[in-house]
Order: structure tokens, then sequence, then C-alpha cells
């Protein structure tokens, strides 16, 4: 088993004056990557703060599926082609994680 240790800082683009969030093109499914099965992931949040963990579907949404505190490990079934956001409980987008293959990772949020 491999260790994956996956941290993405979230930068607001500027854009004819307004902040955009590069995450809100994201979502569960594109046509043009197939299917690439089945995964699992263990997310561990190392960080200072507790974070909230959520799925993004086909549509872009977001839907909660876990509030990890410090230390804490969550394992969680999916497909690879399904990215999956960390967020602080303020709403800040801290990390994102998106499955590569249907091997088990390690996720490790700073």
């Amino acid at each position: 088993m491999k260790k994956i240790i996956i941290v993405f800082l979230v930068v607001l683009l500027a854009a004819n004056g307004r902040s955009v969030n590069p995450f809100t093109c994201l979502k569960s499914y594109d046509p043009l990557v197939p299917e690439g099965g089945d995964t699992q992931i263990r997310f561990i949040n190392k960080g200072a703060t507790p974070l909230n963990l959520y799925w993004i579907n086909d549509s872009g949404g977001t839907v909660l599926y876990s509030t990890l505190s410090t230390g804490q490990r969550y394992c969680q079934p999916s497909s690879t082609t399904h990215p999956w956001l960390f967020k602080t409980l303020d709403n800040e987008d801290v990390a994102i994680y998106i499955p590569l293959n249907n091997k088990v990772a390690y996720v490790e949020i700073h």
C-alpha cells in the first residue's frame, strides 16, 4: 500500500475584479474520462482544526459526508471520478482530492 499525501491550498483567482473559486467547475463525472471503478479512500485530518469533508456531486454541488476532528480518520468508498473537498467549519476551502486509480488511497490533510 502506498501512502499519498495530498495538500492543495485554495487560491482564489481574480477575474474582472472579483474572486473566483477554481473548484466550482469540478463535478463527479467527466464524460471524457471513463469510469475507473470503485476505490477506498482513508482520510486523516492532521491539521490543527476540525474539517468538513464534502463529496462534489455530478451537478457540481457539495454533499457533507463527515466532520473530522484533529487526528480523526475516516474511510470512504468512492469512485475514481469523484472529487472530495475539505472545508473549514467557517466554510473556507482547504484541500481537494480526486482518486486516480482503484487502489486504496491514504490522504492526509495538514
